[in-house]
């Protein structure tokens, strides 16, 4: 696999300041995948979240009868959003995935079909 480019985007809510934050505020989020020619992306990410642990966004084609085929994957830590990119594999549904180290996870939309 080439090399992934990984942009992290720091939340807004946290700017190295003391932040309050009350339990069950704490939310996975994934976008839907966007395609540019044979390229694909997702963006995902984890959002007033007061244990900083990890997390991973992942790039998936959908596969029928089959495990989901991970074609992209990047990894942060606490609260943020990253990017996974890939190329697409063949005619298909791709969507993106973000992992919480806790176990959580939140799928973004399906639909993409290179």
């Amino acid at each position: 696999m080439g090399k992934m480019k990984v942009v992290v985007l720091r939340d807004e809510a946290v700017r190295g300041e003391s932040v309050a934050m009350a339990a069950g505020n704490c939310r996975l989020h994934t976008w839907a995948v966007g395609q540019q020619g044979q390229g694909l992306g997702v963006q995902g990410g984890r959002f007033d979240c007061a244990n900083p642990v990890g997390f991973r966004v992942q790039l998936r084609k959908d596969r029928k009868f089959l495990p989901d085929e991970v074609i992209g994957e990047s990894w942060g830590y606490g609260n943020g959003a990253i990017r996974a990119y890939g190329v697409c594999k063949g005619k298909g549904t791709y969507f993106g995935e973000t992992r919480s180290d806790t176990g959580n996870k939140k799928q973004g939309d399906r639909g993409v079909r290179c």
